[in-house]
């Protein structure tokens, strides 16, 4: 029987987790700084990147399906992969953009809960720093 390579699993992951057929799914503890980082690893070998090919996603209450392709010009497409309640600020969204941009205050389309949200204050995630 041979072995299955490291890449191989990487590869079946990230194909898996592009055609929405499964969802990775990482444990960790952001209070004691466990699995952070390989948390971001796999958001840039799992989530598809923007600057390969037009983004498929899904939205809306009927699930119709829609494409972006990367650029600033677009309309703002984001997939928000984590929420954390931060004790002063409250619930905080850590989110991946894929084309447009996004500003301070801005009114975004929840297509999940199908309502719109506002974005109160942005703020930038550096790993090195505390």
């Amino acid at each position: 029987m041979a072995a299955i390579k490291p890449l191989e699993i990487d590869r079946a992951i990230a194909k898996a987790a592009s055609s929405m057929k499964a969802v990775p799914l990482l444990c960790g503890s952001a209070l004691k700084n466990k699995g952070v980082q390989p948390l971001l690893d796999a958001i840039i070998k799992y989530i598809p990147s923007p600057d390969m090919k037009p983004f498929e996603f899904t939205h809306g209450l009927n699930n119709e399906v829609s494409s972006r392709f990367p650029s600033r010009k677009d309309n703002l497409c984001a997939l928000a992969f984590k929420v954390v309640n931060d004790k002063e600020k409250g619930p905080v969204t850590f989110f991946r953009v894929y084309s447009g941009v996004l500003k301070n205050r801005q009114k975004l389309l929840n297509v999940n809960l199908d309502e719109v949200e506002r974005i109160s204050s942005l703020l930038r995630v550096k790993a090195d720093e505390t």
